[in-house]
């Protein structure tokens, strides 16, 4: 049995939030053989420009023909400019119903409810802006593995993994998956950037426990704020997403543990700070002094006054680091000579420094198996 995998991409759209967004539905086509040839009225009720992949035919067969994936000229350019006359360009590609069914339990819960005629279409991941996707997927669906690419980059990966999550196919990508990343390894990020979400989302679309771990324990230490998602189905709890401002809203884990650690040391400093002032650590001098030294060092720093939640701009390997490299006081060369005291509880933050090497050993990146559902 084989069906028609009918895709749509908006050249432009009537509607401003639609704009950009690619479609696809399968056609059911009982009783064709797989290099059979639809016509543009079998599927459609008006006539529109096809393109599939790089044939000149209305419909592409993923078993008699070879399929490469479509180049950048071939793949209309997506805007989101606003409201303009609507166009779209279709491809047709004729599909094993059979090989989508065993693979994909989502394709096989959309041929049972498919007749002769054209379902309404189903939105494809946001992401999904390169048709590349779609046709790398498909290959590997159909066992077509030469077809396959073994070095894809970080955009193309992360939409395959979109595509994969969305269709439920893991078990037939992940060996593919594999091999994109090991090629990748050189990329994998060591810093918070705009693409740390993308990797984010493929170690956990993919299951890869070690990048996981790399990626949450980066985003854990370097962000200065809420993550934007861009879209991505980053799992709920891990980043929780306001769908209007595209930011993880107060509830998701990553940003309330950074919140949470940098409220932790800057208790600690406060709290040294108050007990000099409240009662004699060494000598009055000594106390003094100390608390002098810590409000100087501080506010050049900007952590006097204490920064207010949810500390934005503030990460928490900046405030260990930051903390950590406070001075000493004078209190031994200005003091301790002069009064006689003995200078032995003359340290600046000594149960700070203790926290700040507690933390720095906790904080590594969270374990995927924590996130898996299934």
């Amino acid at each position: 049995m084989s069906s028609t995998l009918q895709i749509k991409v908006p050249m432009e759209s009537s509607y401003k939030e639609q704009a950009g967004r690619i479609y696809a539905n399968l056609v059911k086509t009982d009783g064709l053989p797989l290099d059979h040839s639809d016509t543009t009225s079998d599927l459609t009720h008006k006539p529109q420009q096809f393109i599939a992949s790089q044939c000149s035919s209305s419909t592409s067969t993923l078993v008699n023909e070879s399929i490469h994936t479509v180049s950048s000229e071939d793949v209309p350019e997506l805007h989101n400019d606003g409201p303009t006359e609507q166009t779209n360009r279709c491809i047709r590609i004729l599909v094993s119903s059979k090989h989508l069914c065993f693979a994909s339990p989502r394709f096989q819960e959309e041929l049972l409810h498919l007749n002769t005629k054209a379902e309404p279409v189903n939105v494809l991941p946001c992401n999904l802006t390169d048709l590349n996707a779609v046709y790398i997927l498909l290959n590997i669906l159909h066992c077509r593995t030469r077809q396959v690419p073994r070095d894809i980059n970080l955009n193309l990966l992360c939409m395959v993994a979109g595509l994969t999550q969305h269709y439920d196919c893991l078990e037939a990508v992940e060996a593919f998956a594999r091999t994109w990343l090991e090629n990748l390894q050189d990329c994998f990020p060591t810093a918070c950037s705009h693409d740390l979400p993308q990797w984010m989302f493929i170690a956990w679309a993919f299951r890869h426990h070690g990048l996981f771990r790399l990626v949450t324990e980066i985003a854990l230490r370097d962000s200065t704020e809420p993550i934007r998602t861009k879209g991505l189905a980053i799992p709920a709890g891990l980043i929780r997403t306001d769908r209007q401002t595209n930011l993880c809203n107060s509830s998701d884990l990553i940003n309330k543990t950074r919140q949470f650690r940098i409220e932790e040391i800057l208790i600690s400093l406060y709290e040294r700070m108050e007990y000099l002032l409240d009662h004699e650590s060494c000598c009055s001098d000594c106390d003094q002094l100390m608390v002098g030294t810590l409000i100087h060092q501080l506010k050049p720093r900007k952590l006097f006054p204490p920064p207010q939640a949810p500390y934005k701009g503030l990460s928490l390997n900046a405030v260990l680091k930051t903390v950590n490299e406070l001075k000493e006081s004078r209190c031994k060369e200005l003091v301790h000579g002069r009064v006689g005291c003995s200078g032995a509880k003359c340290w600046l933050i000594p149960e700070t420094r203790t926290l700040l090497k507690r933390i720095d050993a906790e904080i590594v990146g969270l374990r995927l198996g924590d996130y898996l559902v299934d």
